[in-house]
């Protein structure tokens, strides 16, 4: 509402028509410029005022460009409120679940990370990603990975997609892993509940974006000896329609859109 009220004059107005999902809506900055939008992406991206090419779907920041980043990803709250700023990653390999368009993992290579495995699911995202590392100079770094995660372990086909449990992926793709990032819609709890002690002690830090709340995330972390704590689950449902908060639970898309979210970090006491 803050942002709202202090980018519009009309700010009730565009929050009424955004609601309703009423498109184009005009907006009117506090010095009087006129302004259209015909979609909430656009209204987010003008709120935050991410500096977004208008001819085609790139966002620029910190000297970093993103293709796709103007419709998906979350670059600025990766880049601009730092939040994975818990996890230690300089010198370390990084396993990011839920790469999206390669921001947190080019994040991660920013500051200092050894290597970033890379993990994403959805086949246009993962082609923004392939784009963004390259552009941005962080193939070496990075390594990107089409696939799910869950418990099981599937080989890819012609129709379905490759599936790696948190072992084969370790196994698979990873070196000397250090630091875990989950932020894979749900995902999470399929993921982490059937990991094993051993290959979760492997990192020293973790942090997860939970969907569904945390607590049995919080006590298999706690029973597998890290020190865990929990940002308070917010009920959220997404404005944007966008594909990409499709929620995975119990293996299974889920067509609820409601979602109890947070952050939670674990640390590794040994």
């Amino acid at each position: 509402m803050n942002l709202y009220r202090k980018r519009y004059s009309n700010f009730l107005s565009v929050i009424s028509h955004v609601l309703r999902n009423v498109y184009p809506i005009e907006g009117i900055y506090r010095n009087g410029k006129v302004i259209e939008f015909n979609d909430y992406q656009q209204v987010y991206n003008d709120l935050i005022q991410l500096e977004v090419d208008p001819t085609g779907n790139l966002v620029y920041i910190n000297g970093l460009k993103f293709h796709g980043g103007k419709n998906n990803g979350d670059i600025l709250n990766i880049f601009k409120k730092n939040e994975y700023s818990f996890l230690p990653v300089k010198e370390k390999e990084v396993v990011d679940i839920g790469a999206n368009i390669g921001d947190s993992a080019i994040y991660f290579a920013s500051r200092g990370a050894k290597s970033v495995i890379a993990v994403e699911p959805d086949r246009v995202s993962y082609d923004y990603a392939v784009k963004n590392v390259e552009v941005n100079g962080f193939s070496a770094k990075i390594k990107l990975i089409l696939a799910a995660c869950g418990s099981k372990d599937e080989s890819a086909s012609e129709n379905d997609l490759q599936s790696l449990s948190l072992r084969m992926l370790i196994q698979k793709y990873c070196s000397n892993p250090n630091i875990l990032k989950i932020d894979c819609e749900g995902c999470e709890y399929d993921l982490i509940m059937s990991a094993s002690r051993d290959d979760l002690t492997k990192f020293s830090h973790i942090q997860i974006e939970y969907h569904s709340g945390y607590q049995n995330l919080k006590r298999k972390l706690e029973y597998c000896g890290f020190e865990v704590t929990c940002t308070r689950p917010s009920f959220f449902i997404p404005l944007n329609k966008n594909r990409m908060t499709t929620l995975i639970q119990n293996g299974y898309v889920s067509q609820s859109k409601s979602m109890f979210i947070g952050w939670l970090y674990a640390t590794n006491k040994h």
